[in-house]
């Protein structure tokens, strides 16, 4: 099991592999958030800091930054890093406040292209599906304000 956040509430955030046969934890990373693990279990992508993207190997080796988002961006949300089913592709929001947006975005492993999905004043998560279909919620904004839709 992968683990990634801080150790206490003045720490920062590390990534823990956790075994669930016999509950010992073992840190592979000082530094980062946000991890997911690939689908075929070879490779880590997490959040360092507040704009870059990092890809690692599963035992914490061999990282290397994938992306940095621009300026006036910052990596956001709750489930910061998705691997898509085949693990050639990850998804992730950005976010700005001038104007205030959010977007979700494709980022090819290989190919290093980024691309803009979808962009919305606010989405707070999102999931991709092992049969390729995304997901994210936003808030409503009717009379059901404080509650999020989800959306395909």
């Amino acid at each position: 099991m992968l683990v990634s956040g801080p150790v206490g509430p003045r720490d920062e955030s590390q990534i823990w592999t956790l075994s669930v046969v016999g509950g010992t934890l073992q840190k592979i990373r000082e530094e980062g958030r946000g991890a997911s693990i690939s689908p075929d279990g070879s490779r880590i992508v997490f959040v360092s800091g507040d704009r870059e993207i990092w890809l690692m190997n599963a035992d914490g080796q061999g990282a290397r930054k994938l992306l940095e988002v621009p300026k006036d961006y910052w990596v956001a949300g709750n489930s910061l890093v998705e691997w898509s089913p085949d693990g050639q592709q990850i998804v992730f929001l950005t976010r700005r406040r001038e104007p205030d947006e959010t977007t979700l975005q494709i980022h090819g492993i290989n190919s290093g292209e980024t691309i803009a999905l979808l962009s919305r004043r606010v989405l707070r998560s999102f999931c991709w599906t092992h049969d390729w279909h995304i997901l994210y919620a936003q808030p409503e904004l009717s009379a059901n304000e404080g509650s999020d839709s989800l959306w395909e």
